[in-house]
């Protein structure tokens, strides 16, 4: 079953999930922080290439669990990648660090 997510009146995003995927979802959410760094990195060395296989892996990946934002995010980074808008790319990448971190996970 996917994640379900909710979004609380602080901002935070409560995200229910069920307890025996919660080992895969939190490894997700962790290679996602990951990619965000890399992300940041690719972006100071205008690597256009990193930026465009990260966003398309994310694109995927983000449904499969129940993230469809992450999908969104991944899809328009491949795609300001493609073409190169850094500024874009830079926005993207911020967008997908807040939403990384108003990510609160809750078993079911």
């Amino acid at each position: 079953m996917k994640a379900v997510s909710t979004i609380l009146r602080d901002g935070t995003i409560n995200v229910l999930v069920d307890a025996d995927i919660g080992d895969l979802v939190e490894g997700f959410l962790a290679r996602k922080d990951e990619d965000v760094i890399e992300l940041r990195d690719a972006l100071k060395r205008n690597d256009h290439e990193t930026v465009e296989i990260l966003g398309h892996r994310m694109k995927g990946a983000g449904e499969a669990f129940g993230f469809e934002e992450v999908s969104e995010i991944g899809k328009h980074l491949e795609l300001a990648a493609k073409n190169w808008r850094s500024e874009e790319v830079r926005r993207l990448v911020e967008e997908l660090s807040r939403y990384l971190e108003s990510i609160q996970v809750t078993y079911r």
